[in-house]
């Protein structure tokens, strides 16, 4: 059964490292669901591994060090490549120092709006390298 059938809010998490959920944005939008990403990105890769360590800390679940790696650069490719596209709303955050912050958001019209340039850029040039 295809949980878009009895629900009318979804809500799910996950690091973008995988393109399955393309798919399930495609059906939900087909079935009349507003699809809205929210992406808290870190600003490298260490502060990655720095928050699995403290949530294994806290009795959370660990990941491997080369399963962030790997999970962090795809994730932010597949952004940009996948799920920025066929979304139709995105905030994206800076989730570094705690305190998350807009660097951009994209509305219903399509267009990405740049609230943070300075951390926007480094973000994009991120994704440009790798």
């Amino acid at each position: 059964m295809s949980f878009f059938t009895k629900t009318k809010t979804l809500l799910f998490e996950t690091t973008l490292s995988t393109k399955s959920y393309k798919s399930k944005i495609i059906e939900a939008k087909a079935k009349g669901y507003r699809v809205t990403l929210l992406f808290f990105w870190l600003q490298n890769i260490e502060l990655a591994k720095e928050r699995v360590i403290t949530r294994v800390s806290e009795g959370g679940h660990n990941i491997e060090p080369e399963v962030i790696e790997r999970r962090y650069i795809i994730g932010i490719k597949n952004l940009f490549d996948i799920y920025l596209p066929i979304v139709d709303g995105a905030l994206i955050f800076d989730n570094s120092e705690g305190q998350y912050q807009l660097l951009a958001d994209k509305q219903i019209d399509g267009l990405l709006n740049i609230a943070n340039h300075e951390k926007f850029n480094l973000l994009k040039n991120y994704y440009d390298n790798n």
